[in-house]
């Protein structure tokens, strides 16, 4: 055999340190990147829920505060029974919102955690229902905005549709929905 065809131990062996010898900063520097983003991201999350969780405990708050103006609504025309039944359920209300403000998201996932352990035949019944809810939620806001199509296209109104806009970007019917 001819010398030229056989690979020579040194050239191999330096081509095996020239493409091991680098790696392990660039993996050290691709996993110190990736932490990183994945840091930001953590970051970034639980800040929007943190702000949701605020946005929840005001709106709760507010629910609380309605239903304690009907409450005393109903006792400037007459004490009664109804009255009572407001106040008690502003109260608990008012209870679940300070139960958010108070509370942090880690705090928050905590107690469902706690609660889905200890209860999880309610637990997931509950996790189920509002599901249902969800659904039927979207299932309705779809059905609402396609009824909202349908009376523009009648009236002559032409709307591009988000779902049919990008329909004429590839060769579909362009979208336009309504009479010309």
């Amino acid at each position: 055999m001819n010398d030229n065809t056989k690979p020579q131990d040194g050239t191999k062996k330096s081509q095996q340190n020239a493409m091991t010898g680098g790696t392990p900063a660039v993996v050290d520097q691709v996993k110190h990147a990736a932490t990183e983003v994945g840091s930001q991201a953590k970051e970034k999350v639980d800040s929007a829920l943190e702000a949701q969780r605020e946005r929840a405990a005001g709106s709760i708050g507010g629910i609380a505060d309605a239903i304690r103006e009907t409450g005393r609504a109903l006792r400037s025309k007459q004490p009664s029974t109804p009255a009572e039944y407001a106040d008690k359920a502003a109260d608990q209300i008012d209870r679940v919102g300070s139960y958010f403000r108070d509370r942090t998201i880690g705090d928050l996932i905590a107690d469902v955690e706690r609660f889905a352990r200890r209860e999880p035949a309610i637990f997931v019944g509950t996790t189920f229902a509002l599901g249902l809810v969800a659904a039927r939620f979207l299932k309705s806001s779809r059905h609402h905005e396609e009824q909202s199509e349908a009376s523009e296209a009648s009236s002559g109104q032409i709307r591009r549709s988000p779902r049919t806009a990008n329909a004429g970007s590839r060769g579909g019917s362009g979208g336009v929905t309504g009479s010309l």
